[in-house]
């Protein structure tokens, strides 16, 4: 095994200067009111804060800012990039290896296995990922790491943006006495280096007729147009913003013409992954959903179409495999020095609690450890509660063994946040976890409490990490 050379386990500095803004906003109730108010409406009219059925001028939550040291965050980047170095080193080593992938992630299906081995014409297996991160007393800990079509760099950009451009800012640089500045690395700008950098690899292997400047096409599906549309269309703008053609469409939409996939009468060269291989699986077995004849050979074209290289998919379509949180009880084994970021973490199955002495009445009492299914996504498919676990484990085990695993308790840290919906806001001590998105970071923070998932579907507001640096 070739494992990626270990690094000090970084343990990012408490969010000190979130503690300040705390201090700040306390003293200062009609600054805090008028800002909250101007960037409520500068949301509402951008039009693409909200889910995809909510009416028109209605936003979903958002809060302010964690404000963290520059020190801080590269820590985080170091603690980031060292994860995903290990999942990249185990996702080549599947694909030298397929046995290996079988072994570890038993039941794929043929077209999956296909997928995922196949050469998509530019070196990585996820350049673009989500990780979900907790700061605790006892330094970072990664929950687990989304590598399908991570969503979430939209709202993180317009709330850093927003924030950073507003007068609210200017008023807590000077109560700091002028002697720092503040920054933010926007993850939408993240997310297009990332997509042009594959691309420009799959160019120099692909037919002469793909530009230099390529068209972008945001694709989803009907399954995850309700949070996801209106996401695509606000970084599609962002691009164009920037030089670059970018559109945004269904699986649907897409059409093969001559060895080209076209998408309005236009070819588009580069497509942003914003559908779950679910999707795209169902969308192409003929028992699978109610499609039509000519939509299931759309996506078997386009199928096709990423198999010879027509067209450049960011994400692989098959790149969801590596997000298995079965692998993290792996990763804890395979890189040891990865054991302390991510949790204590095992597969429910009977052999493997077998071999732990009291494992697994530890796990059942709920109270030491967390339950979730092995492919879960959306804050679905997680099980906090200590009687819910309680209630629950003999029949995971013994009904559904290897398809759900049980991680240790990570203590989720609370900070200081101002929360806002709709123009309104509360300010006080919320959950919060920190999102990495490549470079770039972004926050979810929970109103719930404890046993509540920290995820939009569960109320979490979206927000953002300012660095704080001492001015020149």
């Amino acid at each position: 095994m070739t494992s990626p050379a270990p690094s000090s386990h970084p343990s990012p500095p408490p969010l000190q200067f979130t503690e300040r803004f705390r201090e700040f906003a306390e003293l200062n109730p009609e600054l805090i009111s008028g800002s909250i108010s101007r960037i409520s409406r500068r949301l509402e009219e951008c039009n693409d804060f909200r889910y995809l059925s909510m009416p028109k001028g209605t936003i979903y939550p958002y809060a302010s800012p964690a404000f963290i040291a520059e020190e801080g965050v590269e820590e985080l980047r170091k603690a980031t990039q060292l994860i995903v170095n290990c999942y990249e080193d185990l996702a080549q080593r599947m694909k030298a290896d397929p046995s290996l992938m079988e072994k570890l992630l038993p039941g794929l299906d043929e077209v999956t296995k296909e997928g995922f081995l196949k050469d998509h014409g530019y070196q990585t297996s996820m350049p673009i990922y989500r990780l979900d991160l907790a700061m605790t007393d006892a330094g970072l800990q990664m929950m687990e790491i989304n590598t399908g079509c991570p969503g979430g760099e939209l709202d993180g950009g317009l709330i850093g943006r927003s924030f950073l451009e507003d007068e609210l800012l200017r008023a807590f640089r000077t109560f700091l006495n002028g002697y720092y500045q503040f920054s933010f690395h926007d993850p939408r700008e993240d997310s297009l280096a990332r997509l042009l950098d594959c691309y420009g690899e799959f160019r120099k292997k692909a037919d002469p007729g793909f530009p230099e400047n390529p068209t972008i096409a945001l694709i989803t599906s009907t399954a995850q147009a309700y949070y996801l549309t209106p996401e695509c269309r606000g970084i599609a703008k962002y691009y164009r913003e920037r030089g670059h053609p970018a559109t945004v469409g269904d699986l649907f939409d897409l059409k093969r013409k001559k060895g080209k996939i076209m998408l309005g009468g236009k070819r588009v060269h580069l497509i942003f992954r914003k559908f779950s291989t679910e999707s795209f699986l169902r969308r192409m077995d003929p028992h699978g959903g109610d499609f039509t004849i000519e939509q299931r050979k759309r996506v078997r074209d386009l199928f096709e179409a990423y198999l010879n290289r027509e067209v450049c998919i960011v994400n692989p379509p098959f790149s969801t495999v590596m997000q298995d949180k079965g692998l993290l009880a792996h990763m804890r084994e395979d890189y040891p020095h990865l054991r302390a970021l991510i949790p204590e973490t095992y597969v429910l199955a009977p052999e493997v609690l077998a071999r732990e002495g009291r494992l697994a009445s530890r796990i059942r009492d709920g109270e030491e450890f967390i339950v979730k299914r092995r492919i879960s996504y959306g804050g679905r498919w997680v099980k906090l509660d200590p009687s819910d676990i309680r209630r629950s484990f003999d029949f995971l085990l013994d009904e559904a063994p290897y398809r759900w695993i049980a991680q240790r308790r990570v203590e989720i840290p609370k900070g200081f946040f101002l929360y806002a919906h709709n123009a309104r806001y509360e300010m006080g001590q919320y959950y919060y976890n920190i999102n990495s998105f490549g470079a770039s970071f972004f926050l979810r923070v929970s109103p719930g409490d404890r046993n509540t998932p920290i995820n939009a579907s569960q109320g979490g507001a979206a927000s953002s990490l300012i660095v704080v640096r001492p001015a020149s």
